[in-house]
């Protein structure tokens, strides 16, 4: 899996996360991820790079971003099977498949 993250990312993930000057084209395991402000709380804004599918987690303190792949998986499966109706074995099938996760820089704005 790889999250193309934004510089409010990169800042609000620095000691906790290390992020790669890479940039990685659109693909079926890339996001982007950007940080926003909702009614004063904080949430991570993932879009798919390809689909365009998103979806917001909730940003809390470092202690739960040391958690974020975890936080990231379930509510992608919370929100697929709720909107889209997939089989949940399906979407843990899917899931597995990548395991490692890496950050890097976006490249590109537009879509966020």
């Amino acid at each position: 899996m790889q999250f193309s993250c934004t510089k409010k990312v990169v800042d609000k993930l620095k000691g906790i996360r290390s992020v790669a000057k890479e940039k990685w084209d659109a693909g079926f395991y890339n996001w982007y991820i950007d940080l926003v402000r909702i009614e004063r709380k904080t949430y991570f804004l993932y879009t798919h790079s390809t689909t365009l599918f998103s979806f917001f987690v909730k940003a809390g303190p470092k202690t739960t971003l040391k958690s974020m792949e975890t936080s990231f998986f379930e509510k992608m499966k919370e929100v697929v099977l709720q909107e889209i109706g997939a089989n949940a074995a399906y979407v843990e099938l899917l899931m597995a498949e990548r395991a490692s996760f890496e950050y890097g820089l976006t490249n590109s704005r537009a879509i966020l």
